[in-house]
């Protein structure tokens, strides 16, 4: 379950930041998904770090064995520590909201 239930948190059993996940929604776009968010004042990443500004797949999201597909469908969610529950709650329901609206809509990554 959850709010976007096929939602793959990468390494999510791995020792990592304890307030950064890397998370794919399959058949989603996540340069488009950014986009949404941004408009709705949820700020997120797409792909790894050590790839911001860059037009390929980021080359760390493919070593842990991600399709270029998949690397393409991944963000990259950091959360402030001023950030209050109430925040994170929002940009959570943001998020599964507007990846309901854009697989609704046919906005998809191209296979």
């Amino acid at each position: 379950s959850g709010l976007v239930p096929d939602a793959v948190i990468h390494n999510r059993d791995l020792r990592r930041l304890p307030n950064t996940s890397s998370i794919r929604f399959p058949g989603v776009r996540s340069d488009e998904l950014l986009i949404g968010l941004d408009l709705q004042g949820v700020r997120i990443s797409a792909g790894a770090a050590c790839s911001s500004g860059k037009n390929a797949p980021s080359h760390v999201l493919t070593a842990i064995g991600l399709t270029e597909t998949e690397a393409r469908e991944t963000v990259r969610i950091s959360l402030h520590h001023r950030l209050s529950d109430e925040d994170v709650v929002r940009g959570a329901l943001v998020i599964g909201a507007q990846v309901d609206r854009m697989r609704r809509s046919g906005i998809r990554v191209a296979v």
